[in-house]
């Protein structure tokens, strides 16, 4: 169960898994899915080491990715997941688990100081929090959501 930072030839797999991650999604589904808007923000995530496959026998089965940045109010940092998506029969395992600890070692190497982890696609809430919290992490925020039509 390798983890590879994700090269070129590995986009395509990795917008197939976006589009899978977003029909999943109760929420994401709704908002639609441009694969080519997907591929280009993998492929800076790529340029910019943050973006790591998951390899079993030969194929991507699950991809993470990234960003550190500054909090808005002062100079500490933080690492937070653009995309963290594990095809259904690979789930369960420890394979996630190394995902994650694989960003996490990436963010700290870059500076942050705390690593933020989401589940904002609504995907089993619940399992993955449990597993975040088996990696040592915190609830510290609650997300509300809201559609909006024009003029609301």
């Amino acid at each position: 169960m390798p983890i590879f930072h994700a090269e070129p030839m590995d986009l395509p797999v990795i917008a197939e898994m976006g589009m899978a991650m977003a029909a999943e999604s109760p929420k994401f589904r709704q908002l639609g899915y441009d694969p080519e808007k997907a591929e280009d923000v993998f492929e800076r995530l790529m340029v910019n080491d943050s973006l790591w496959v998951a390899i079993v026998e030969g194929e991507v089965v699950g991809a993470i990715g990234g960003v550190v940045t500054p909090y808005w109010w002062g100079s500490a940092s933080y690492g937070l997941d653009m995309f963290n998506y594990l095809m259904p029969e690979h789930r369960g395992g420890l394979l996630g688990a190394r995902l994650v600890r694989t960003l996490e070692a990436w963010a700290a190497e870059q500076g942050a100081q705390e690593m933020i982890m989401g589940v904002s696609s609504g995907i089993h809430p619940e399992r993955t929090g449990e597993l975040y919290q088996r990696l040592g992490y915190e609830q510290t925020a609650v997300a509300y959501s809201k559609p909006l039509t024009s003029g609301a």
